[in-house]
């Protein structure tokens, strides 16, 4: 009799504990494919950034490129002085 009541007893347990994982697993696989269309979202939005960034730079530098040459020089200068500095 007590052992009927053990074994109904520890089915009923592991019923319960494969729900649970099972609800688990659901939930792990929910939050996996919000975390991946999230990341989607924030890379597609990063290159819309992105590009408008390099277009505005591009703008810029098409209507005025003389300060943009005179810090490449500059730093060119700059690198070149360092570098032969530590000879």
């Amino acid at each position: 009799m007590q052992n009927d009541y053990d074994n109904k007893h520890g089915q009923s347990t592991a019923d319960k504990a494969g729900e649970f994982v099972k609800s688990a697993g659901h939930r792990i696989e929910q939050k996996g494919k919000d975390m991946a269309d999230n990341t989607q979202k924030m890379i597609k939005e990063g290159k819309e950034e992105i590009e408008t960034v390099i277009e505005t730079v591009d703008k810029q530098v098409h209507e005025n490129p003389w300060p943009i040459i005179a810090g490449v020089a500059f730093g060119s200068f700059l690198l070149g002085c360092l570098i032969g500095r530590s000879r």
